[in-house]
């Protein structure tokens, strides 16, 4: 089922919803939103530190906020969000070679008494703003990993300007 139709230039914005009607009785209805457009001002980028990381070593995260009319987006809000959950490994040209809880049992099917159950999953929250560069800097220490297994790291990081538009970077 596919639906298409114009809204007038005049709508309001905030919420709308449409109601259908069968030719026997019955109905649905659907709600949606209407938002007024607004086109980026500035973009987000992460710049990391070489890898790969491993514990006892740290990896260094720069977030560059800049406006597309150029210049850096100083004092502006940043929010990290740092995930961290089991993952494998195997160095590249030897795929025999495996690291990580789950890679090592590839041809069994995951029990949820098994060795990978459980959240290993671990987050933190970080928050800050940028300097005059429309820059901010976080580092991530790597000191202990329980279970002993390679990890996957993804840091997302949002901004907030004045105008209270928000873009969000991501990185592996």
């Amino acid at each position: 089922f596919n639906l298409a139709f114009t809204l007038p230039d005049n709508t309001n914005l905030g919420y709308g919803r449409v109601e259908l009607t069968t030719n026997v009785g019955y109905t649905g209805t659907h709600h949606f939103q209407i938002a007024e457009f607004r086109k980026p001002e500035f973009e987000v980028g992460i710049a990391t530190s070489e890898g790969p990381h491993i514990l006892g070593d740290r990896a260094d995260l720069t977030l560059t906020a800049s406006y597309f009319s150029g210049g850096g987006l100083p004092g502006a809000e940043v929010n990290w969000n740092v995930n961290a959950s089991p993952g494998h490994f195997s160095p590249p040209g030897l795929w025999e070679w495996s690291f990580g809880d789950g890679s090592m049992r590839w041809w069994f099917f995951e029990d949820e008494d098994g060795p990978g159950s459980g959240n290993l999953n671990t987050s933190q929250h970080l928050a800050g703003a940028t300097d005059g560069r429309g820059q901010h800097s976080v580092r991530l220490t790597f000191k202990d990993a329980k279970p002993a297994v390679p990890y996957s790291v993804t840091a997302h990081a949002s901004v907030v300007d004045v105008n209270r538009q928000s873009w969000t970077s991501n990185k592996t």
